[in-house]
């Protein structure tokens, strides 16, 4: 049980501001000692780097989770800001939709659920353990079950006994409540297969409203999900990724339809539990009407009925606007006389409309309407939507939920409308106006308040066990037969199959995109929404907030999209793009203002790819000079600019613009593409597909062409550590990282005076066990309180001698000092310390302190993923270099340089081989495998299950093997042992090698016959190398796949003037044919790089500012590269962007230049190890490849040629392999 005090891993409420980033944390270690007079080396070592670096400083912040995440320290949502204007500048973190929903969960959302729901419903149960008086105990013959001072502890039960009301009461304490982390780690929890969970406790009150007594327990709610850092959960021992689901907001929305002889006014009530209530008024001919339509019902019901039965009375319905008009048109009167309907003929003509049967409750009218209306009249709408209900309707209610308020509202509207008293404007559905998305904070919201709402309704109450002697109390569940909240939680999100996803741990790209996936898949399933064909379109609203590019394949495509590499979430989850301030036509130097749907689409908003002057006046794009030079632009004022106004494209003057949007409207997939404007876009979705299937290599290698977003990916994806303060690396290895830094702050003279009075008490009897330098070094180190709780022990006359000796030897072993057996206390002597020598005249002894803050990284070494890939960290600060706080000192599998780095900087031709590269096959040379430049590492999983009676053990003669197990770093090769027991040995399978990364046995827990029966699992990871090889299939980032044909010796490769040889072959008519352009600018751009030594971020739509921009750029680049080395042949003048090349096998040159240069390749996961080998049914026929994909198409038939050239009938022959890796 927990103990009354706040326990030492607590998840403390946060007061930082919600936009921070977070991060996990390393563990922080602090030392202090103090120092007079001068300072030594070390000090003024450790002080170097944090008196260097002070500019860049950055104050503490407050920890959500302690020793898991925190608040990113200098990167770069944590620094320290002058103005609110420059807090909105800050980069938005590409997380923040989860994190930032999470955080509001945890400090607001969750306690306003117990709030709202709980607080009037708690009540403590019979066998809850309470304290009243002795005497009273005694005078009611009950016996105690503790005596504690002069109170008794009894059962509440036995108290209750002959009293008709409660004796005590409870009430929560929601703003004290606080979390608990699990004792696992989330890669304990993933070894484990069990959730990773955090346990929310909330004070509750206690009140004995006999004595007016009160208690304060702590009750513990339970258990829930925690998002890891990668903005998943782990349930089940599984990482799943929640996606954040694009749904309609809550609210009234308006539609009129015109008839052949009438007209119909509609306005929908739409609330957060799919209920859909219509209120339609209709004029047919001359016959006017008001309904009402349930939800999913046809029957229309009249509105003064249906207002009247819903609770309202005849004078509130008259009463609104139109309230005549309704009750004369809505069947407020009978149908035999003039006189008012009641509230139980309206039920009464309502259930008979709507064929309620009424036998089950006693014939009451009533209590059948309110029992068929309960759900959907009841709904919540929740604060957004409450919001939009009140600024529509003209209401100031506060409920979350429908009220009948609304409904008459709603009536009276619609009918203002079909009278033309009041013009509505048609709703767009489409529009992510009444659009906002639900990510993961919102999610657990909903659940939270589903369990608690199904605890109220199966226990009656919100039933409380409390024990007052111990302060500790739970929720008691079991009696109602109610779930728990963690398994309540975890089967929610279980089900949730439309929008839960394995976490994609390919490489931080992937990673990054699933979480920032969007889907409009709801509770109906995939195979209702498909058939709505324009949610799948895109919309005017969508531009700077959904990718318009990037989207799912097949029925999934326009329902699963991405989030733009800008847009950022408000609290409701309403989607603000980043836009610039336009007055007079020139856009302001302003902080940049995210702007919510609706508000955009009032304004005129000009898009992110129109020019603009220096001085920030809107331009039209410059017409380069001959040669693609623009030495001094001519500018020139456009007479009018598009711009989009009221979800319309139109033109307009400059001057009336008012909004400019800033970035490009893409995902960071799409995002990271150089020269994405030049691609088609079907290729553009291919090369943004394509780089999150990339395997990061052996050696990754950052691109010399990017796009900018490189590192803003790397930054932000988690992957990579950074130093967390100013300081100096004390120590760095593969396993571990650490940076110190030491702060000098003046002492307190408080302390000193106590640290003064301690020395003087040393001449007594009791310090003789301790060395003077030990107990000064004990003065120095102890806080204000510890050196006052010393002085009062140590100057107590009345404490005894081994009393102080026992105070000062824990005293010392707490602090950290090493008691000293120094030779005059075996000699029973004592030290006597040193004098002080007197100060010089005019000279004054200063007391500093000197803390030492330090931050240790641990490192991830040789892990593996789900997806099977390696997971590692490598170190990239040395020890003894000096780093600022966001400085990085680690980075993860597919990250160089702080950068995204995918694949490998390739020289790559453009040109025909011998046939090998027809249509998408792909010629390399043999340096790619030589060098390891396309190299990936993999895990292959070795798994058994330890039976009863199984023992594992060590066979004779195998030295490489200890307890039945393989040792960690042994070499295994195929046939080899990797598990051994009593009955039976587990064996390397065939084609698999590879170094033993773990080794060990572990308990999973496991679902059997209904029931969770924990099993032993003995597991090897093998840490396998996977050279390219043919088959496999290889990518540029502009949607350029192809499949590896040959592997050719590099002397017969094509090569350059200057003898380099080509490392790859493409085929040339696989750019005009697929319109990705873009592919050449960054091959020639980069070959200019590659000269100039330098590298190049070319952010996209780069011609807004000249015509031909790319293409000057490029030029431009070869121009100075061809200068500065002396080779002509870089650029030609006759063929601009070609190269002469000679054929590797004779040595000639070819007929015609060839487009050769450096290209980004990278290496995807379909390798053809993963492939299967299978013969037909006679001997003689041909062999197929059968992948675990099927292929289509052209790739077909470019398989089949491939097995008719490389797979012989022997090979088909042999037993297929089981290793799911290499």
């Amino acid at each position: 049980m927990l103990e009354p005090s706040v326990p030492r891993h607590v998840l403390e409420r946060s007061r930082a501001p919600a936009c921070a980033t977070w991060r996990a944390l390393p563990k922080k270690v602090t030392a202090s000692s103090h120092h007079s007079h001068a300072l030594p080396c070390l000090v003024g070592a450790l002080l170097a780097p944090a008196l260097k670096h002070t500019k860049r400083k950055a104050l503490a912040k407050p920890h959500l989770v302690r020793n898991k995440w925190y608040h990113k320290v200098g990167w770069p949502g944590s620094l320290p800001v002058s103005s609110s204007a420059e807090q909105e500048q800050r980069p938005t973190h590409l997380l923040q939709g989860h994190r930032d929903s999470f955080l509001d969960f945890l400090r607001e959302n969750f306690g306003k659920e117990l709030e709202k729901k709980m607080q009037g419903e708690v009540r403590l149960t019979d066998d809850s353990i309470v304290l009243i008086s002795q005497e009273e105990a005694h005078l009611r013959n009950l016996e105690p079950l503790e005596l504690i001072g002069g109170a008794a502890a009894v059962r509440l039960a036995q108290l209750q006994q002959g009293l008709q009301a409660r004796r005590f009461s409870g009430q929560l304490l929601v703003d004290e409540l606080y979390y608990v982390e699990s004792e696992d780690t989330p890669d304990l929890a993933l070894r484990k297969h069990s959730n990773w969970c955090a346990t929310a406790f909330v004070p509750v009150l206690c009140r004995d409203l006999q004595t007016n007594c009160t208690f304060k327990v702590h009750v513990e709610v339970g258990k829930f999900p925690m998002l890891t850092e990668f903005c998943g959960f782990i349930l089940g021992g599984n990482p799943y990724v929640i996606v954040h689901r694009l749904e309609r907001i809550s609210g009234t929305y308006f539609s009129r339809q015109v008839k052949q002889d009438g007209l119909s006014h509609t306005l929908e009530l739409v609330t957060e539990e799919y209920s859909r209530i219509r209120c339609v008024a209709e004029r047919d001919l001359d016959v006017e009407s008001v309904h009402f339509f349930l939800p999913k019902s046809r029957i229309p019901l009249p509105a003064a009925l249906f207002l009247r039965a819903i609770g309202l009375s005849a004078d509130e319905i008259r009463g609104c606007r139109n309230g005549e008009w309704i009750w004369e048109h809505g069947g407020g009167r009978k149908d035999d006389d003039d006189e008012d309907i009641d509230l139980e003929d309206a039920c009464q003509q309502l259930c008979s409309l709507l064929d309620v049967q009424m036998e089950g409750l006693k014939g009451d009218p009533v209590a059948a309407f309110n029992f068929k209306t309960s759900w959907s009249l009841g709904s919540r709408v929740g604060p957004l939507g409450r919001r939009r209900l009140n600024e529509r309707l003209g209401l100031r209610l506060t409920e979350e939920k429908l009220t009948p308020k609304d409904l008459l509202a709603t009536t009276d509207l619609v009918v203002d409308s079909l009278r033309g008293t009041t013009a509505l404007q048609v709703d767009d559905i489409d529009s992510l106006v009444n659009k906002r998305l639900r990510p993961a904070g919102m999610k657990l919201q909903g659940l939270v308040r589903d369990w608690l709402k199904e605890v109220v309704e199966k226990a009656g109450s919100f039933p409380i066990f409390v024990d007052l002697t111990s302060a500790t109390g739970a929720i008691r569940k079991r009696d109602h037969r109610t779930r728990e909240l963690e398994k309540f939680c975890c089967d929610m999100l279980w089900k949730e199959m439309n929008n839960r996803q394995l976490f994609d741990e390919v490489n931080p790209l992937a990673e990054m995109m699933q979480a920032r996936r969007i889907t409009q898949v709801s509770e109906l399933g995939l195979d209702k929404i498909k058939r709505i064909q324009s949610i799948r379109l895109i919309h005017s609203t969508q531009y700077g907030r959904v990718c318009p590019i990037e989207t799912g394949e097949g029925m999934s495509a326009g329902l699963v999209s991405a989030m733009a590499a800008n847009v950022r979430l408000s609290k409701d989850g309403e989607m603000q793009a980043p836009h610039q301030q336009v007055i007079s036509g020139k856009r302001l130097t302003l902080p940049w203002r995210y702007l919510p749907p609706r508000e955009q689409l009032q304004a005129r908003v000009v898009k992110a790819d129109r020019a603009f002057r220096p001085n920030g006046s809107l331009a039209a794009p410059v017409r380069p000079k001959r040669g693609g030079e623009v030495e001094e632009p001519d500018w020139q004022d456009p007479a009018k600019v598009p711009v989009t106004h009221l979800g319309l494209f139109a033109t307009c003057l400059p001057e009336q613009v008012e909004y400019m949007a800033c970035g490009a409207p893409t995902s960071p997939g799409v995002g990271l593409i150089p020269f994405v404007e030049h691609d088609d876009a079907n290729r553009q979705l291919m090369g943004a597909k394509h780089q999150q299937q990339a395997v990061p290599t052996l050696w990754p290698e950052r691109p010399v062409v990017g796009s900018g977003l490189e590192a803003h990916v790397a930054a932000y994806s988690d992957r990579t550590r950074r130093a967390g303060l100013d300081g100096q690396v004390l120590c760095s290895d593969g396993q571990n990282v650490t940076v110190a830094r030491g702060v000098v702050r003046q002492a307190d003279p408080i302390d000193q005076e106590l640290r003064q009075r301690l020395r003087g008490l040393y001449q007594s009897s009791w310090a003789s066990i301790a060395s003077f330098e030990d107990f000064n070094e004990l003065c120095m180190r102890s806080s204000t309180d510890e050196l006052q709780r010393l002085a009062a022990i140590f100057s107590d006359p009345k404490v005894e001698v081994g009393a102080k000796e026992r105070e000062l030897a824990s005293s010392l072993q707490r602090a950290g000092v090493d008691k000293s057996l120094w030779m005059p206390l075996a000699l029973g002597l004592q030290e006597e310390p040193l004098p002080e020598l007197p100060l010089p005249e005019g000279w004054e002894e200063t007391e500093y302190c000197v803390h030492t803050e330090m931050i240790h990284h641990a490192l991830k070494d040789a892990g593996e993923t789900k997806k099977h890939t390696l997971a590692h960290d490598t170190p990239v600060a040395e020890a003894g270099e000096v780093l600022c706080e966001g400085d990085v000192v680690a980075e993860g599998q597919g990250i160089s340089g702080g950068e995204l780095a995918l694949g490998k900087n390739l020289v790559v031709a453009y040109m025909p081989y011998k046939g090998y590269n027809y249509e998408d096959a792909i010629v390399i040379s043999q340096r790619c495998v030589r060098e390891q430049l396309l190299t990936s590492v993999h895990v292959e999983e070795l798994v058994k299950e330890l039976s009863e009676g199984e023992v594992l053990q060590s066979p004779d003669g195998l030295d490489f093997m200890e307890n039945g197990m393989v040792q960690e770093g042994t070499w295994l090769q195929a046939g080899d042992a990797a598990i051994c027991t009593n009955y039976k040995t587990l064996q390397v399978p065939d084609g698999v090698q590879g170094r033993v990364i773990d080794s060990s046995v572990r308990a999973m827990v496991v679902p059997q016959m209904g029931e969770l029966m924990e099993k032993r699992v003995a597991v090897v990871l093998l840490a396998v190398q996977c050279p390219i090889q043919i088959g496999d299939k290889l990518s540029g980032r502009h949607g350029n796949k192809g499949i590896v044909s040959i592997i050719e010796d590099e002397n017969n490769m094509p090569y350059l003037p200057d003898g380099t040889c080509v490392d790859v072959c493409l085929n040339p008519l696989g750019v005009p044919s697929r319109m990705n352009v873009g592919q050449i600018f960054e091959n020639i751009l980069s070959s200019a790089g590659r000269w100039n030594g330098e590298e190049y971020r070319v952010g996209s739509f780069d011609e807004m500012y000249a015509e031909e921009a790319s293409r000057g750029l490029v030029l431009e680049a070869l121009r100075r590269a061809q200068e500065g080395t002396g080779n002509k042949w870089l650029l030609d003048a006759a063929y601009p962007g070609k190269t002469k090349v000679y054929d590797g096998r004779t040595g000639l040159p070819l007929d015609q230049p060839v487009t050769v240069g450096i290209s980004y390749i990278i290496k995807l996961c379909h390798m053809i190890k993963e492939t299967r080998f299978t013969s037909g049914n006679r001997e003689d026929e041909v062999t197929m490849l059968s992948r675990s994909s099927p292929s289509r198409g052209a790739a077909r038939v470019a398989a089949s040629a491939w097995a008719r050239w490389r797979c012989p009938v022997s090979l088909a022959t042999a037993p297929p392999s089981h290793s799911r890796s290499c």
